[in-house]
């Protein structure tokens, strides 16, 4: 079954931490798309960033840089990580885009 879905470009995660809260509970299930364009990406999609000091986290697109050459990042709880924390985020460290959320 994943290998059928990572042939369609497909990956589930489960989500561990409150960042993404109200709209994203702990221990969700996500469905991303891996085989996204960064050039279709829009203010308030929500991605997976493999970030290089916080790891793979899942954030919502708040601000896009001109021709999408960067991105601005948010959580949606207090506990997140800020946007100034996170930075300005490149395109090739957003893995994939979430197509569905599956809530506890």
């Amino acid at each position: 079954m994943l290998s059928v879905l990572s042939a369609l470009g497909l990956q589930i995660n489960k989500v561990t931490g409150n960042s993404m809260l109200p709209v994203i509970p702990a221990n969700s299930y996500i469905l991303f798309y891996t085989q996204f364009r960064h050039h279709k990406l829009k203010v308030g999609d929500i991605v997976r960033v493999n970030h290089p000091h916080y790891g793979n986290i899942i954030k919502q697109i708040y601000q896009i840089e001109q021709n999408h050459s960067a991105f601005w990042l948010q959580g949606m709880n207090s506990e997140s990580v800020s946007s100034q924390q996170m930075g300005l985020i490149s395109p090739e460290l957003i893995s994939a885009r979430v197509l569905w959320i599956v809530r506890p």
